[in-house]
């Protein structure tokens, strides 16, 4: 584990309450894998006092495919993420990790696929493009290790669909419910996972 002065790269919206944050910390970016998380702590100042668990969203790379960074997804709901939008490019930020186990990756597995609701699609952008041998990380050699992955998602409402450009464009299949039907499926990721045939889950 390591603690970095996270230098912030970029910062800017995805979705409705929904941001992206860019971090310069190479060397957790380097030792970083799909499913762990790293504590983040607001600059100049002790509220709130402790830092907060930010899952994996991806790593960035320099123009040697070095990684050089990590980029978090985050949703504006408590007293520390409705205070991080407020944070510029060019401020620094106290991290520390990586944290957690990362994901099990499937031998002998030809499809799998992602639930997620709310947030909890931030994990996934990494994890998929591991699993389809698109990127390597925390130092691990180049694989693919299966051939079709799936991402059933879902939100209340269309606006709070962040990430959806990002996830098809490394070729996941991806179906999105929303609780008013403002998009995709009318209702919850679970009522939408059983009208799916099985070949997609």
């Amino acid at each position: 584990m390591f603690q970095e002065n996270a230098k912030v790269i970029d910062h800017y919206t995805i979705a409705s309450k929904t941001h992206l944050i860019k971090l310069h910390c190479p060397k957790i970016a380097a030792i970083i894998r799909p499913g762990q998380f790293v504590m983040i702590k607001l600059p100049g100042g002790n509220d709130p006092l402790l830092g907060r668990p930010f899952a994996l969203y991806d790593t960035t790379l320099d123009d040697h495919g070095n990684p050089t960074g990590i980029e978090i997804v985050y949703l504006e709901l408590g007293k520390m993420t409705s205070l991080l939008p407020a944070v510029v490019t060019g401020q620094s930020i106290e991290m520390w990790g990586p944290l957690g186990k990362p994901f099990p990756i499937f031998p002998n597995k030809d499809h799998v696929a992602f639930i997620a609701g709310g947030i909890g699609q931030t994990p996934f952008l990494a994890f998929g493009k591991q699993l389809l041998g698109i990127k390597a990380y925390g130092g691990d050699s180049l694989k693919k290790s299966l051939n079709k992955v799936t991402m059933i998602y879902g939100v209340r409402s269309a606006p709070f669909l962040a990430g959806v450009d990002h996830f098809e464009s490394i070729g996941l299949n991806l179906f999105c419910a929303t609780d008013d039907g403002s998009q995709g499926f009318h209702g919850r990721v679970t009522e939408l996972l059983k009208t799916l045939p099985k070949a997609e889950h």
